[in-house]
C-alpha cells in the first residue's frame, strides 16, 4: 500500500507537469490551455489527497517526506505556471515571446524528471540562463512580461522542491534550497 501510495504521487507530480508543459506549447491556443488549467486544478487536488493519505497513514520519515513535501511545494508553482499560461493564453503573443516561453521547458522538464525519481539536477547553466531571460524579458511588452518573469520564478520553485528531495544528506533548509540566484 505504501509503496502504491508513493507511486501514485510521483505518477500525479509527472501528469501535473505534463499539463505544464503542455500548457506553455499551445500558449497561443486559448481554450486548449483553459481546458489545461482545469485538468491542472484537478490533478493538483489529487496529488494533495494523496500527499495527505501518506501523512496520515505511514507518518513517512526522511527521504519519503521530503518527496511528500516536495511535490506539494512543486504542485502549487506548476499550477500557478498554467493559470500564468491561461491569463498569456488571451494576450498577443509573437514569436520572441514563444521562445522565451519555450526556454523554460526544459528545466520544469528537469525539475520534475528529479522530483520522479528519474534523474539529477544539472544546474551549472543556470545563472547564465536567469541572466539572458532577465534580458529577454525587456523585450516585451509590460502586460506579458509580468506573466513571463512569475512563470520564470514559479519554475525556480519546482527547481528548489527538486533540490530540496535530493539533497538528503543536507541538513538545514537553508543548504537544500540554495539554487543559484533564487530568493
Amino acid at each position: 500500500m505504501r509503496n502504491r501510495l508513493m507511486g501514485k504521487l510521483k505518477f500525479e507530480i509527472e501528469k501535473l507537469g505534463r499539463i505544464t508543459i503542455d500548457a506553455i506549447k499551445n500558449i497561443k491556443d486559448e481554450e486548449r490551455v483553459e481546458d489545461l488549467l482545469w485538468e491542472a486544478i484537478d490533478t493538483r487536488w489529487e496529488l494533495n489527497d494523496t500527499a495527505i493519505e501518506i501523512l496520515i497513514r505511514f507518518q513517512p520519515m526522511a527521504r519519503e517526506l521530503r518527496l511528500v513535501r516536495a511535490c506539494m511545494d512543486a504542485s502549487y508553482d506548476l499550477y500557478r505556471i498554467v493559470r500564468h499560461s491561461e491569463k498569456l493564453s488571451k494576450l498577443p503573443i509573437d514569436n520572441y515571446t514563444t521562445k522565451l516561453l519555450s526556454s523554460l521547458l526544459p528545466w520544469l522538464k528537469m525539475g520534475i524528471s528529479c522530483l520522479t525519481g528519474d534523474s539529477d539536477l544539472d544546474l551549472t547553466d543556470f545563472p547564465l540562463y536567469e541572466d539572458a531571460f532577465n534580458e529577454g524579458l525587456k523585450m516585451v511588452d509590460k502586460a506579458i512580461s509580468v506573466h513571463l518573469d512569475s512563470m520564470f520564478n514559479h519554475m525556480k520553485h519546482v527547481l528548489a522542491s527538486a533540490l530540496y528531495y535530493i539533497r538528503r544528506k543536507e541538513s538545514s533548509r537553508e543548504n537544500a534550497y540554495n539554487v543559484p540566484h533564487v530568493r
